[in-house]
């Protein structure tokens, strides 16, 4: 929650920074230059809501996760983005017991811990239940709870979908089309693709 010096489009005018949360109003001006907001509109598509494996933070289509255990901590698709979406650090979470690569709502081949039967992705939306059980091994929850930690939700700008604490948002033209922090974020969380935005004009 930054401002932008103003620029000829503002009325030279200081004017939110495009990853601001919307709501944010310490700016002499609220309203973002129609050049950028054209733009940053035409980058993103509201999708279905997803949660993401591992925080519980809400997500929705083409956004990325924070990273848990079994990404290696880095970035990865909300389950419901599009299965070409590639804007996070990595595109698959390993299939414990077996190493395999998994993607969203999958199923990982069963292991001991699982009594044979396949179970979801770590990846997968925790409401996801097609596999032979939707229980996943006790190993693995126990794992993916640890980093993660409910936070206040937040609109990702430039996409209107919703996001909550450290997470990333789907890119957007002023940070390069990048991954960048979700509004609510610690200042530290460096896990997204970037972490600024370019202040349009300047």
């Amino acid at each position: 929650n930054q401002c932008c010096p103003g620029i000829p489009a503002s009325g030279n005018l200081s004017f939110p920074c495009p990853i601001a949360d919307p709501t944010y109003s310490e700016c002499a001006t609220n309203e973002i230059p129609a050049v950028l907001v054209q733009a940053a509109r035409s980058a993103g598509k509201k999708d279905g809501q997803g949660t993401c494996p591992g925080s519980e933070n809400a997500c929705a289509g083409d956004q990325c996760c924070a990273g848990i255990p079994q990404t290696g901590g880095q970035t990865f698709p909300c389950p419901t983005a599009d299965p070409e979406y590639g804007l996070c650090a990595v595109n698959y979470a390993e299939c414990p017991g077996t190493g395999n690569h998994c993607r969203g709502n999958q199923c990982c081949p069963g292991i001991a811990e699982s009594g044979n039967l396949t179970f979801p992705c770590p990846i997968a939306d925790p409401a996801y239940s097609e596999c032979a059980t939707n229980e996943i091994p006790a190993v693995l929850v126990q794992v993916a709870r640890s980093p993660g930690k409910k936070d206040e939700q937040s609109t990702c700008p430039g996409i209107g979908n919703a996001c909550a604490g450290n997470q990333c948002c789907g890119g957007i033209p002023a940070t390069g089309n990048l991954t960048f922090p979700c509004p609510t974020a610690d200042p530290e969380y460096g896990f997204c693709a970037v972490n600024y935005a370019e202040c349009p004009g300047t």
